[in-house]
């Protein structure tokens, strides 16, 4: 699993790749997609009037201990293949967490 490889070092934190899956039960993270090189959320909220983008930066500021403000999603806002920009963090600690979180999930 090249889980790196969805993941971006950009000047100020880290640029993730996502492919989301709306109107699950609950958020997870699901995986990594080797080919479209991504990592596979789904989020419990529909795709409509930005709520599951909502729902997935309010999960993502919860999981890496992060304000909600430092999150934004930097393309793919109306798409399932995202690009979520979360400030202030490292590429080792963003890798560390989802790692964990796949190991135990």
């Amino acid at each position: 699993m090249s889980l790196s490889n969805a993941l971006h070092t950009i000047h100020d934190g880290v640029c993730i790749d996502v492919d989301v899956n709306a109107g699950a039960k609950f958020f997870q993270i699901q995986g990594y997609n080797q080919w479209r090189k991504r990592i596979e959320v789904r989020v419990s909220s529909v795709p409509q009037k930005g709520l599951a983008n909502k729902e997935l930066m309010v999960e993502f500021s919860t999981l890496f201990n992060v304000p909600l403000q430092k999150i934004s999603i930097c393309s793919g806002s109306t798409a399932s293949k995202k690009s979520i920009k979360i400030h202030n963090i490292s590429i080792d600690k963003v890798l560390r967490i989802v790692e964990d979180i796949l190991h135990d999930g």
